[in-house]
């Protein structure tokens, strides 16, 4: 096995755990143009097209399925994919797919039915 490869996965791997922020798209917002986000640094969130999150990115499209972000690569990212091999592209694209925003089950979350009976 090329060893090469390998180490451009390595380096892409380690430039997106870099990025700092995890992000969790959860659906458009009721406005169009407008999604729901979840990001580490600030919690649940709308954001509009052409929004910024610092190190992730401009918030360019928006699909129900799917929100896409592209984010400048500084000279240094860029040296560093070169020095692997890989393409070094101006632009990185980054693709969040859309998640279920996470149930937390508490006393308060939990109903109960009951059904008329005997």
């Amino acid at each position: 096995m090329n060893s090469l490869p390998l180490a451009t996965l390595v380096l892409l791997a380690a430039t997106a755990a870099s990025l700092g922020a995890e992000v969790f798209y959860l659906g458009p917002g009721s406005t169009p143009g407008t999604a729901v986000i979840r990001d580490s640094e600030r919690g649940v969130r709308v954001l509009r097209q052409g929004d910024v999150l610092p190190e992730v990115g401009e918030l360019r499209e928006i699909e129900d399925d799917e929100v896409v972000f592209d984010r400048e690569l500084g000279d240094a990212e860029r040296q560093q994919l070169q020095a692997a091999g890989a393409v070094a592209p101006d632009i990185q694209r980054r693709r969040v797919y859309r998640r279920p925003e996470p149930v937390t089950e508490g006393p308060s979350s939990r109903s109960v039915l009951t059904v008329g009976g005997n």
